[in-house]
């Protein structure tokens, strides 16, 4: 049962606990980044941040989406399929709730 069952499944295994463990640590590094992003534009809107310093967060974190779409494990097509129109709506509505309560924050 050893030989012919678990031994051939064993690279299976391994791989399936490191992929885990990396599409684990990607899910982490985005959502610092996203908690960055939201930092920033709160402090924007508040009018703690100059044009300047906006601009040149804006490229780092152009640079830090790049840098961690190129090291991150990709995933399945099937899975990516599945999952988008969900992940397309809520950040949508994340983007217009953010522009809301920028221009909000603009009018008083």
């Amino acid at each position: 049962m050893l030989l012919y069952v678990y031994m051939p499944l064993a690279p299976a295994v391994v791989w399936a606990v490191r992929e885990f463990i990396r599409q684990r640590d990607a899910v982490a590094s985005l959502a610092k980044l996203k908690e960055q992003i939201e930092s920033a534009f709160d402090d924007a809107i508040a009018g703690k941040k100059s044009v300047t310093e906006v601009s040149q967060f804006s490229r780092n974190t152009q640079d830090m989406i790049f840098d961690g779409r190129s090291r991150n494990p990709l995933f399945f097509n099937f899975i990516h399929r599945r999952f988008r129109p969900d992940h397309e709506l809520r950040m949508n509505e994340k983007a217009k709730e953010m522009v809301e309560a920028a221009l909000e924050k603009w009018e008083h």
